[in-house]
């Protein structure tokens, strides 16, 4: 018997449900076009410290990063100067009570069995959440087991150390060196040696003549580099006149000098130049070539479009910026030494991460290596709060770039270290975005009443592992509980574009106290620039839209939506469908058997079904795996009408409940032959929006052909240990880094205080984790319910308003804006 959450309301028969913004990290860029962008800006553009970020051809755009604003125009610069661009951590930005929204208004309204559940505190602590990717086909687990370091000499042995090397070699005696350099070799030759060691004077005169010998040489090696740069340009400039003509080696000229003479400083402008434009493919990878053999030590060069669209243009930019090389360019074919022809071009590791995003993670790691982000790519983004494994690659990088990241002097042990990579090995292939079979968790659901016996805890194990849960979207899909996503998602599918606007920048329930100030201010007096002025930067979608707004007019709602990032409308539309999916499994289960298939069911063929389940269109957002967008993602074998099997009386025995899919309702879905297909066309029909409709439309957001989700879902290789604890703050499950110091989980104390459940399993990487335990424990998965369980669990209420009784006294928005000038 299907058992029902007794304290939500029954929503059936309604399809339209109230609303929160799903709040994405995502930025966008803006194209420059073709300018020197020397010290003073781009051409008709506003340099200096208020640069421009999206000024329109001569100028006057808002500056996103920047104190001032201002400029930009054609070639002005996309930064500008970063002069206040704190302003938003500051107190009153940050004083928002999270709340999620509640799971019966997106459908979340039924559990699998009956047994009974307890409460639980999950992700008490973020080492009590361990994730670990399964790779295609379930055959491995991302444990990282192996640091291996670089090998080979030490670059840190001392002056002296060498020096004295020299002298013995040379003479023959065995000088005093510090013990601290000392390798094994030196040490034991040492012994078989005669000890000639003078007193501590010698040291003296060893140093001394050490830092004497290394001036000279230094100063030696200086005039033979200048030297050396000066034939080297005079051979480029040659070349690249005999390629061109005079005018653009002198202007090329020019621009080098003009790198040499660059003052470094955070308020100046990129140094930029291009080439004339080209259509010729060869005679551009002849100037690269080029650049590449003679230029290479102060210039990078890439190929962008021209300003006709129609030819491409060579760009050459300064090769450090603020004294580090530049990260923004492709490794490709830099690297000082040629790659083994019969090594396979990519390194495969495993990254594991403490508490940190896995993008943070990924430009961390690119800028402690001095490379490009998008050198590295990966399977899934994993969540931040939690100590997970994973697999990257990185193309042409040798393991032991990789392996310096696991040397780093700033942590004294691998605990304090935010990440670690280890793993190695070479591979043919790069990994995209969902490569994984699942994730692996091994999670601690803390703080067990005490009434809850340890059978019953085993007893409710046994049973989800055996009937598994129902395969909902989790809350983490629907954004937060004043305006949810699909609500958006269900305005831009009817294509209310006002509405949509309306949705995202209306104040909001949990709001920061200043953002929410911000918001009331637009409310009431519509002044874009202003509240350009108040928002802050991570709330992408509303200052995508007030940019819109301010470009095409207060009016040009449709406009200002197409200003959001491709990828943040399609999060939109597709909680819509994620709503509607979850609203028909809820009837599906209580209106029909929830045990067993039924007449006008839907199942898809084996052949088509991989391990992680049927396909689903995307995967972003299940636990474990965080929405990501910014890699390229793997195509899946999409379901076609001849792979769908209708459930009739005739092959009803052949199948069981855990094969009965239902549409994610899109344009070429199939919808069951019973009663459930009302469900869909209700909800639509009631929404006003018409699926068929978007087939031809061209836009990414309403590019939703439909896919076929399993209703039930079983976790895989469940197992269990129920601990009692006194200390809250010791991790009660091993992570990866535990292993490798050769640390055991702590065991259970007999009359501990607490107690606890430590829990493994494996899920298919469309599922979510914080639904399965939703049905262990009979609990909603929703944020407040966490809260409040975790001041019960501490024995103190949470401080909610602290901060919001001084913010009033502290200025909103960036440095220098007031709203008494407005």
């Amino acid at each position: 018997m299907l058992a029902r959450l007794r304290s939500t309301p029954n929503r059936l028969n309604r399809c339209g449900a109230v609303p929160a913004f799903f709040s994405s990290s995502e930025t966008t860029d803006s194209m420059a076009d073709r300018s020197y962008q020397h010290r003073s800006g781009g051409r008709h553009g506003g340099g200096g410290r208020g640069g421009g970020f999206r000024g329109g051809r001569d100028g006057g755009g808002r500056g996103r990063h920047n104190r001032d604003g201002g400029g930009g125009g054609r070639g002005g610069g996309r930064g500008g100067g970063r002069g206040g661009d704190s302003w938003f951590k500051q107190e009153g930005y940050n004083d928002g009570v999270a709340s999620s929204v509640d799971e019966a208004d997106v459908g979340i309204k039924v559990f699998r069995n009956d047994i009974p559940g307890f409460n639980g505190i999950v992700k008490q602590r973020f080492s009590d959440f361990v994730v670990r990717e399964v790779s295609v086909g379930g055959r491995d687990i991302a444990h990282l087991t192996d640091l291996e370091l670089p090998k080979g000499k030490s670059k840190n042995r001392s002056i002296h150390t060498m020096l004295a090397d020299a002298l013995e070699g040379y003479l023959g005696l065995s000088f005093a060196k510090s013990t601290a350099t000392k390798d094994a070799h030196h040490a034991s030759s040492a012994a078989t040696k005669p000890s000639n060691a003078a007193p501590s004077g010698l040291e003296t005169v060893v140093d001394a003549l050490s830092k004497r010998l290394v001036a000279m040489y230094l100063a030696t090696r200086g005039d033979a580099k200048v030297t050396q740069a000066k034939k080297k340009v005079k051979t480029l400039l040659a070349k690249v006149e005999a390629m061109y003509d005079a005018d653009e080696a002198a202007a090329l000229g020019a621009f080098l000098n003009d790198i040499q003479n660059a003052e470094q400083d955070k308020t100046e402008l990129e140094l930029v130049y291009h080439f004339q434009p080209s259509s010729s493919k060869d005679e551009r990878t002849a100037l690269h070539t080029l650049i590449r053999e003679l230029g290479n030590e102060w210039v990078v060069g890439d190929t962008v479009a021209g300003p006709s669209g129609d030819q491409q243009i060579v760009r050459l930019r300064p090769l450090k910026v603020k004294g580090n090389k530049r990260k923004d360019v492709d490794q490709r074919g830099s690297k000082d030494l040629p790659w083994p022809h019969n090594r396979p071009n990519y390194l495969k590791f495993i990254l594991f991460k403490k508490n940190k995003e896995t993008v943070d993670a990924m430009q961390h790691m690119a800028k402690l290596l001095h490379m490009n982000p998008g050198t590295f790519s990966y399977a899934g983004t994993k969540d931040k709060r939690g100590l997970t494994s994973q697999w990257v690659t990185a193309y042409r990088v040798p393991r032991e770039t990789v392996a310096k990241i696991n040397a780093n002097k700033n942590f004294k042990d691998f605990d304090a270290y935010p990440f670690l990579v280890g793993n190695f090995q070479y591979v043919s292939e790069p990994l995209v975005l969902g490569d994984l079979d699942g994730n692996q968790f091994s999670m601690v659901l803390r703080n067990i009443p005490s009434d809850v016996s340890d059978a019953q805890v085993d007893a409710a194990v046994s049973a989800w592992a055996s009937s598994g849960f129902v395969n909902y979207f989790g809350l983490q899909r629907f954004g937060t509980k004043s305006i949810p996503s699909h609500v958006v998602g269900r305005a831009l599918l009817r294509k209310d574009y006002k509405l949509a606007t309306d949705l995202i920048l209306l104040p909001k329930v949990g709001d920061a106290s200043k953002i929410k100030e911000a918001r009331q201010h637009f409310q009431t007096y519509k002044d874009v620039s202003a509240a350009l002025r108040m928002f802050p930067p991570y709330l992408i979608a509303e200052v995508a839209v007030l940019e819109g707004l301010q470009r095409h007019g207060l009016d040009e709602f449709h406009r200002a939506i197409q200003n959001i990032p491709p990828k943040l409308r399609m999060i939109y539309t597709h909680a819509y469908q994620s709503y509607i999916w979850n609203e028909a499994a809820s009837v599906r289960l209580t209106t029909f058997s929830s045990t067993h298939p039924v007449v006008g069911d839907m199942v898809v063929r084996g052949s088509v079904v991989g391990s992680s389940g049927v396909q689903v269109e995307d995967w972003e957002g299940a636990d474990g795996d965080d929405a990501s967008r910014d890699q390229p993602a793997k195509k899946r074998q999409r379901v076609m009408e001849h792979d769908i099997v209708f459930i009739t009386e005739a092959n009803i025995g052949e199948y069981s409940i855990e094969d009965v899919v239902l549409p994610v309702h899109g344009y070429n879905t199939l919808l069951p032959k019973n009663e459930i297909a009302a469900i869909y066309e209700r909800c639509a029909r009631e929404d006003g929006v018409d699926f068929a409709s978007l087939k031809r439309n061209q836009s990414p957001e309403y590019n939703l052909p439909g896919s076929y989700r399993h209703i039930v879902c079983k976790p895989k290789a469940v197992a269990h240990t129920i601990k009692r604890y006194n200390d809250e703050t010791i991790p009660l499950v091993e992570s990866d880094v535990d292993r490798l110091m050769k640390r055991t989980a702590p065991p259970s104390i007999p009359d501990g205080r607490f107690r606890s459940i430590c829990l493994d399993f494996i899920l298919p990487s469309s599922s979510y984790a914080t639904i399965a335990i939703r049905e262990l424990l009979k609990q909603s998965s929703s944020i407040h319910v966490q809260l409040g369980l975790n001041e019960q669990g501490a024995g103190q209420a949470m401080d909610t308003t602290s901060k919001t009784n001084t913010a009033k006294s502290i200025p909103i928005g960036r440095p220098g804006f007031s709203l008494s000038s407005k």
